[in-house]
This record gives structure tokens, C-alpha cells and sequence, in this order.
């Protein structure tokens, strides 16, 4: 009997020194399974629910690829506005989503600050309080699949923050591991009108060679005089860390308008994805004149094969429709449509999406005619 017991105690002991070996591996491939990222375009292009009229707290997403908008009920209840989606997903498969964060209501006094959350299922990742600078609009993600993002403060600074080393949950910024830091541009000095920077965008695409792009708004611009866009999209290389600017330009190429009223004093919120044949696009607002109506355009956007950075020729766009609500533009993950809100007056924004194609082929047709004119005129 004695014998039999040992035996089974023996045998019981191999079995779990067996599992533990075998265990421990798997346990280390599941972990860098839920570590690991793979760059993807976002599905999600969060928006705020005031558009429509909405004046709940439930976070809210357009699907890109459906075409339907639809609410996420956040974990801790809080709200969350000025969001991003991140341009890869986890190894769980999940988009991350960094933006601004409002306590819930009943959690006691109100408390602002940055949070990260995973889509669908709205589970809270971080929560950052105590800033030196919120955010003035959505951040962008570093166009990797890094935990990293870039937002512009309401100081019209760039700040960087890092998810890396978080350790989950809610801390305070000026404590923390993931406090943002300020990104330095020395050659900013050196432009006249105090600019600020906002409505940034970071394409993945590699031929922008990590450029992004963002609004670059003089406060004391005299545009009559100067017949420049008092807002001005502007690529951005930064250092490999995103520490600092090194080098910046003018997005759009502009030209003369025939009439004063057609004149682009605002160039705000860009947009860029890869159309169907390859090409890459930008899709952004604009101001025209006196109006206070927003103009969406969309045009090609050129890389300069000597210098790599992108320019657009602002002969080349084509409007895509007027009355648009001052919102975030967005692609479609396959880049066939451009999603957008109309503005209508004394009622709720309403979301509306084109035709990449076929706008491609109203450009077509418009330089086709304007090749004809002039051949015309030299005969």
C-alpha cells in the first residue's frame, strides 16, 4: 500500500513539474501574442455625438468599412472626446483610442485629463490627470506600432506622450512615467505671425517618409495684405524619437484666385490615404473669401523624388461639396470614399460620403475641358 501511494505521489509530482515546463512557454508566446502589434489602417474614425444632436456621454465611432456609426459604452463610465484611433491593432486585435478624458459624473468632482482605451469592448487601459497642456483637438499616433502620440495643446505646442512604460490605471501627469513633453521647434522663432500649430495627422504610408501633417494658424495674420491662408496645412518631420521638428514646409501650392471671393484664406484638417490605382490622396477644408462655409476638397498629393517631402498643387483639387461641418475627415480603409458631415443651418449635422473614383473622374473631366479651351485659344 505504501508502495502504491508513493508511486501515485511520484507520478503526480512528474506530471506537474510536466505541465509547468510546457506551461511556461506557452505562457511567455501568449504574452508576446498580446504584446504584439501589426500596422493596419483604423477601422474607427471616433466623433463627437453633438453632430447629431446627441447629448449623451457614450463614446461614439464610424466604421469605415460599413459605412454606420455606432456608440461603445466606456468602462469606467467617463467621457471621452478629441480621439484617435490607433493605426494598428494588438495581439487580442484590438485598436487602441487616445484622447480627451472626462470623469463620469457620479464618480464625484469633475476630472480631466488624457486616456487610453481598447475598442470594441471600451476597456480602460490609462488615465493621465493633471497636464500642463490638454489637448486643443485629436491626437495622432506615431505612424508605427509603437505606443506613442503627438497632440497639440491649447498653447498651440506640440507634446509628445508614451504608453510604454505604463503600468495601466489612473496616475497623475506630473508624476508619471507617460507625463507628454514638449516637442521643441527652434525654427518656429523664425516665422512672423506667432503661429500655432493644430489638427494633426500622421499617414503610415511610407512614401511620406514619416511626415505628418498638420494646421499651422498665424493669430495676427492681416490675409488682405498678404494674400496668404491664415490657416496653412504644413508637413512636419520630426526626429526618429519625435522629439523635435527639424524640418517644415507649406502642404498646398496655392495659386491666384480670378475673384476675391473665391480666394482660400483656411486650409484645416487634413486627411491622406492611398486612392485605388495607387496614388495618394488628400482630402481637407477650406474657407473661401468672406464665407464662413467649409469647402471640402480633395486632391493628389505629390512626393518630391529629390527632397521627399509632399506638396499639392491647388489647381489640381477638386470640391467635393460645400457646407461642411468643421469635423475630422476620413477614408475609408480601401480609400474608395471620403467620409464627411454637411452642415445644415438650425439642425443637426448630417455624415455624407463620396466617391473617391468618381471624383477622380470629375477632375478628369475638368482638365479635359480646360485642355480643350486652350487649345482652342491658339487657333
Amino acid at each position: 500500500m505504501r508502495l502504491v501511494l508513493s508511486l501515485m505521489v511520484r507520478l503526480i509530482v512528474a506530471i506537474a513539474i510536466t505541465l509547468t515546463v510546457v506551461a511556461v512557454p506557452l505562457g511567455r508566446h501568449n504574452l508576446r501574442y498580446q504584446e504584439g502589434r501589426r500596422l493596419e489602417a483604423p477601422r474607427f474614425q471616433p466623433f463627437n455625438g453633438f453632430l447629431f444632436g446627441v447629448a449623451d456621454s457614450l463614446f461614439r465611432v464610424l466604421d469605415l468599412e460599413t459605412g454606420t456609426t455606432k456608440p461603445i459604452r466606456l468602462a469606467d463610465g467617463g467621457h471621452l472626446m478629441h480621439a484617435a484611433c490607433s493605426p494598428w491593432r494588438d495581439g487580442q486585435g484590438r485598436t487602441h483610442v487616445v484622447g480627451v478624458w472626462t470623469s463620469a459624473a457620479a464618480a464625484g468632482p469633475q476630472v480631466v485629463g488624457l486616456a487610453r482605451y481598447a475598442l470594441p469592448t471600451g476597456e480602460l487601459l490609462d488615465q493621465v490627470d493633471g497636464l500642463v497642456s490638454m489637448p486643443n483637438d485629436c491626437p495622432c499616433w506615431f505612424p508605427d506600432t509603437t505606443l506613442q502620440a503627438l497632440f497639440a495643446g491649447g498653447d498651440g505646442e506640440l507634446y509628445r506622450v508614451s504608453f510604454e512604460s505604463s503600468r495601466g490605471g489612473r496616475v497623475s501627469g506630473n508624476a508619471s512615467d507617460i507625463a507628454p513633453t514638449p516637442v521643441a521647434w527652434p525654427e518656429r522663432l523664425a516665422l512672423p505671425g506667432s503661429p500655432k500649430l493644430s489638427e494633426l495627422t500622421w499617414p503610415i504610408d511610407p512614401r511620406l517618409g514619416r511626415r505628418l501633417i498638420a494646421t499651422l494658424t498665424y493669430s495676427n495674420w492681416d490675409s488682405t495684405a498678404r494674400k496668404q491662408p491664415r490657416s496653412q496645412l504644413w508637413w512636419l518631420r520630426l526626429t526618429p524619437d519625435g522629439s523635435a521638428i527639424v524640418e517644415g514646409g507649406r502642404l498646398i501650392r496655392s495659386c491666384p484666385a480670378s475673384r476675391e471671393s473665391e480666394q482660400v484664406r483656411e486650409e484645416r484638417l487634413a486627411a491622406v490615404s492611398s486612392a485605388v490605382d495607387g496614388r495618394l490622396m488628400v482630402a481637407y477644408l477650406v474657407r473661401r473669401g468672406a464665407r464662413s462655409e467649409l469647402d471640402l476638397q480633395l486632391a493628389p498629393l505629390t512626393i518630391d523624388p529629390a527632397t521627399g517631402n509632399p506638396w499639392v498643387d491647388e489647381a489640381d483639387a477638386v470640391t467635393c461639396a460645400r457646407n461642411r461641418t468643421f469635423a475630422p475627415l476620413a477614408f475609408s480603409s480601401d480609400g474608395c470614399w471620403i467620409y464627411s458631415f454637411a452642415r445644415w443651418p438650425l439642425s443637426p449635422a448630417s455624415l455624407e460620403r463620396f466617391s473617391v473614383v468618381n471624383l477622380l473622374h470629375k477632375r478628369m473631366q475638368r482638365f479635359a475641358v480646360t485642355m480643350r479651351s486652350a487649345d482652342l485659344g491658339t487657333h
